[in-house]
């Protein structure tokens, strides 16, 4: 699958540089997932703008009922990633927002019975997801 294999060499090396490597693993992986997508939709958007460069030079040349409705069909595409983008920024926005869900986002963390009691009191610690989400918002 185009967006698994390289989410995969993401997640077995994710630490390229030292600041990285501070990153607890699953907010590694968290932000290798969100690269991913990401990646994806340049990829969409990179072969949408070609599609569209082509029929509107072949529009150029001739008004063609079937390059129109090529370009209605890009536009569609368009209107869709537009969409899934919005929502992932709204999703990223609700959590930080949330700072007992961005707390338990350090799930390694959670093991250890002081970070479980400091949760119960109310005492987050959000600092690098804040500025992971941020990166991404």
């Amino acid at each position: 699958d185009a967006m698994l294999s390289p989410l995969l060499v993401k997640l077995t090396h994710p630490f390229p540089d030292a600041q990285q490597a501070a990153l607890p693993f699953e907010l590694a992986a968290l932000e290798a997932i969100l690269t991913s997508v990401l990646d994806s939709y340049v990829q969409s958007l990179d072969r949408i703008a070609k599609r569209t460069e082509q029929n509107i030079a072949a529009l150029k040349a001739t008004v063609n009922p079937t390059v129109i409705s090529e370009l209605y069909q890009l536009k569609r595409e368009l209107d869709e990633i537009i969409d899934m983008v919005k929502a992932l920024e709204g999703a990223l926005d609700d959590i930080q927002q949330d700072d007992p869900t961005m707390a338990r986002m350090y799930l390694t963390a959670l093991e250890d019975p002081d970070a479980q009691s400091r949760l119960d009191r109310g005492e987050y610690r959000t600092e690098e997801v804040e500025g992971l989400l941020d990166a991404f918002a």
